[in-house]
């Protein structure tokens, strides 16, 4: 005879409130999680959705002074499963601290003093209040880096700068301080936000392309995912090497003629690279033998700088991928590192993942 039916096992509470959405969210906050919004967004112009695919995911992490590699391979269908060994974030921290301090030693990174911040003249001067304005801050260089008639200083000295070095110092400092608070108060006018209001980057994209100040056709792509996954970052590494989306299709023979004829080396390329609910801007700076310079400029002030905006010259592309890994290393909190080192990447959960990031590219 066959033995009694045996009654399933009763849920948890918390196994139970993974079925609510809000209960779900106070779940992950209990877990350590961070939801990037207190709610899930009614908007989808995060470009968000596009990161919601089914695919196998593979993500690799390779700090600069790490003798091995940790690979971790795993689809969606097997995220109950205990994830293997990972460099704990932590140790990630440390890692790439220690290799930005050699690289600055060496000169293949330096950190450029600018003479402001945003919000500075906030008391001082109202009008030119620039309070939570990386969001304009950053598309705003990155317009007037490949375009250089957006640059209000028509100076032989600055044209000839601009040609060399991209922007200018002189020319983000008057973004910071003048260009973007009227900006600013126009968006968060037409948006119905308060003075000091953060602002989605694609709606400050949007105004910057009806008022003509960052041309459509300059627009190459977005990417996004992962900043801690390698593949995902080489995504937006790429396009600012080559001035290109690899990902997107040439609807035309005569396109794909022209792009090859192009020559990408000497090209000069910008991002606006949307992390932790703060902006800043990459940019690429040819030099004319096919090597480059990349420029991460944080509109924040640093300790790096004394208290100013800072402007990070990375003069290889390794150096840079340090300097873009340190920089995400740097915005986690004990309870994030605690959040990454115990869930994987799920796509389906990028809205609450403190890993998640955005690169919006743009190119001369």
């Amino acid at each position: 005879p066959l033995p009694p039916p045996v009654a399933p096992p009763s849920m948890e509470a918390e196994d139970i409130a993974l079925f609510n959405p809000a209960s779900a969210t106070q779940q992950l906050k209990l877990n350590g999680g961070t939801p990037m919004f207190p709610k899930l967004p009614s908007y989808s112009d995060l470009f968000l959705d596009t990161l919601r695919t089914p695919s196998s995911n593979h993500l690799s992490v390779l700090p600069p002074s790490s003798p091995s590699v940790f690979s971790l391979s795993h689809s969606q269908h097997e995220l109950s499963k205990q994830p293997k060994s990972r460099t704990p974030t932590r140790v990630l921290q440390k890692q790439y601290s220690r290799a930005l301090d050699s690289l600055n030693i060496s000169k293949h990174i330096e950190f450029i003093r600018l003479a402001t911040y945003q919000g500075r003249l906030a008391l001082s001067s109202p009008k030119y209040d620039s309070t939570n304005g990386c969001a304009v801050i950053s598309p705003l260089v990155v317009a007037t880096h490949i375009c250089p008639q957006h640059n209000n200083r028509s100076n032989n000295d600055q044209i000839l700068s601009h040609k060399v070095y991209g922007i200018t110092n002189t020319a983000i400092n008057e973004i910071i301080d003048k260009r973007s608070p009227p900006v600013l108060r126009a968006i968060r006018s037409k948006l119905g936000l308060n003075h000091h209001a953060l602002i989605i980057p694609s709606d400050v994209h949007d105004y910057l392309v009806d008022e003509k100040i960052l041309p459509q056709e300059k627009f190459v792509g977005v990417c996004g995912g992962n900043i801690l996954d390698e593949d995902h970052t080489k995504e937006l590494i790429d396009m600012l090497v080559n001035g290109v989306d690899g990902n997107a299709k040439n609807n035309s023979g005569d396109q794909k003629n022209a792009t090859e004829k192009k020559d990408n080396r000497i090209q000069k390329v910008g991002a606006a690279l949307f992390f932790r609910e703060h902006v800043i801007s990459i940019l690429k700076i040819p030099l004319g033998n096919g090597a480059c310079y990349f420029d991460l400029i944080d509109s924040l002030p640093t300790r790096k700088t004394g208290g100013m905006a800072c402007r990070t010259r990375c003069k290889d592309r390794s150096s840079f991928e340090t300097m873009l890994g340190w920089y995400a290393c740097s915005k986690f909190t004990e309870g994030q590192c605690d959040f990454i080192d115990s869930n994987q990447w799920n796509d389906g959960m990028c809205d609450f993942d403190p890993r998640v990031f955005q690169g919006f590219v743009w190119a001369e």
